[in-house]
């Protein structure tokens, strides 16, 4: 019979094997999360310097400004109750992430502030869009006995990710200016995206769901 240290000794190798396997498409979803964090984190800091440097506004119309990002919250909410109920997540995705890139471009050239004000809701939308696709995404793929580390370890990245953003963008933006940090930065939150789709793959798909499950999904979507 196996001793119990022969059997703590021993039950490492599973949970490394159920690593691997989720590695590549963990990898995908990782990396598109730390792209959006980085940029997400930065704007989050910077939209004082945009408001007064960019906008010519005074620092009272950031508060106009994460207004706007929580009306785009809900538009965002309410959206993708429905779409999650898709079976193949990657077309939702890829309708946040065009999204999220075009509202870092709009906000790139926009200079008066009702116009960013509508490129912040877009903004906030596509992020929390793809933030909720993501979150999916990583539950339905990661086995019970590791899911908690897997989070966890996503989450810490992220959130020195976010931190690390907040510091370099503000300084970016003072260095090369708002539009060029904000465009380059839409057009990485596509190529990150399309990483996103080569890595996890069929991944993104799950089983059809129930006639009786889908329809009770729709009613609390709805609500």
């Amino acid at each position: 019979a196996e001793t119990p240290a022969a059997d703590a000794a021993s039950a490492p190798a599973p949970v490394a094997s159920a690593f691997r396997a989720i590695l590549r498409p963990v990898g995908g979803i990782a990396i598109f999360d730390l792209v959006t964090g980085f940029l997400w984190g930065g704007l989050s800091v910077a939209l004082v310097i945009f408001a007064v440097d960019r906008l010519g506004a005074s620092e009272d119309a950031t508060g106009f400004l994460w207004a706007a990002v929580g009306v785009g919250g809900v538009v965002g909410a309410v959206a993708s109750s429905s779409l999650l109920l898709r079976p193949n997540l990657r077309p939702v995705l890829l309708v946040g992430a065009v999204i999220l890139s075009g509202g870092f471009i709009f906000l790139g050239f926009v200079d008066n502030l009702s116009l960013a004000l509508v490129a912040m809701a877009v903004v906030a939308s596509g992020a929390l869009l793809v933030e909720i696709v993501k979150e999916t995404v990583i539950q339905r793929i990661v086995p019970d006995a590791i899911r908690g580390r897997t989070l966890g370890s996503l989450q810490t990245v992220g959130t020195l990710t976010y931190a690390a953003g907040s510091f370099l963008v503000p300084v970016l933006m003072t260095a090369i200016g708002a539009q060029i940090v904000l465009t380059v930065g839409g057009v990485v939150i596509l190529v990150a995206a399309l990483g996103a789709f080569v890595l996890v793959g069929p991944h993104f798909r799950r089983d059809v769901t129930t006639d009786a499950l889908a329809a009770t999904l729709a009613r609390v979507a709805r609500l």
